[in-house]
């Protein structure tokens, strides 16, 4: 996609934009919001490089992700998830911050009992 020059929806200045943010109507229809350069997501930007084939491709992948989370059971629900997270472009090594074991645990069975 090029850039075009418009004014932002998002700070209301004229400015460099190559996003339209795309929002879907009652009716069926859909909504072109501009974003400039400044103002769009820096960790998606690489999604306006991607050829139609490769974001559909993206899509089945995180869907696939979601539903693996969703749908696991046992100590698979657990808040750690690697597996979800690697399907992001960016690759960190997030290190969590928990609390000391009697509380994280006391947690834990909270957790538990809500689900009834």
């Amino acid at each position: 996609m090029g850039i075009s020059i418009i004014r932002c929806d998002t700070c209301d200045e004229w400015k460099a934009t190559r996003k339209f943010r795309i929002t879907g109507t009652s009716g069926g229809s859909f909504d072109f919001h501009p974003i400039c350069i400044e103002c769009e997501d820096p960790l998606n930007a690489d999604v306006h490089d991607l050829e139609r084939d490769d974001l559909i491709a993206e899509v089945k992948k995180l869907r696939k992700g979601i539903r693996d989370h969703r749908d696991a059971q046992g100590h698979a629900l657990c808040w750690w998830v690697p597996e979800l997270w690697g399907l992001l472009p960016e690759k960190i090594t997030p290190k969590p911050e928990v609390p000391p074991t009697k509380e994280f645990l006391a947690a834990c069975k909270l957790y538990r009992k809500s689900l009834g």
